[in-house]
């Protein structure tokens, strides 16, 4: 992924990340998240436009800056929404191996802190 722009206005970063996907051009907008809830409290003061392929970098800039440009790699609406579930299933895989390996830890923290209570308790 290379960074397109960063906008001020997320509307702003919408609208050219919808004009870039009606010329097959794939992009992701951060920050969307960060910014919604408190720019100030969370740093994030713009979002980013990005390009997802990187071979789609060059023509992506030019079809911004409103120079005329035909699109050489340009992807369908399918393989983008494709493209797009398989990057949320992955992050949402990466979500839910954190969440066990936390329950894990959690689970062992508790008995060790029950097995360390007895041994005490017995000593006592």
């Amino acid at each position: 992924m290379k960074l397109l722009k960063q906008y001020q206005s997320q509307l702003d970063a919408e609208t050219a990340s919808e004009k870039l996907r009606k010329r097959g051009i794939l992009t992701f907008i951060s920050s969307k998240k960060s910014s919604a809830l408190s720019r100030y409290a969370t740093g994030a003061l713009e979002v980013g436009l990005w390009a997802v392929i990187e071979n789609q970098y060059e023509d992506a800039a030019k079809v911004l800056n409103g120079s005329p440009c035909k699109v050489r790699n340009p992807l369908k609406e399918e393989e983008m929404a494709e493209l797009e579930m398989q990057a949320s299933s992955f992050g949402a895989g990466i979500s839910n191996t954190k969440m066990a390996n936390i329950l894990v830890i959690f689970v062992v923290a508790v008995v060790l802190t029950f097995i360390v209570f007895k041994v005490v308790s017995n000593n006592a």
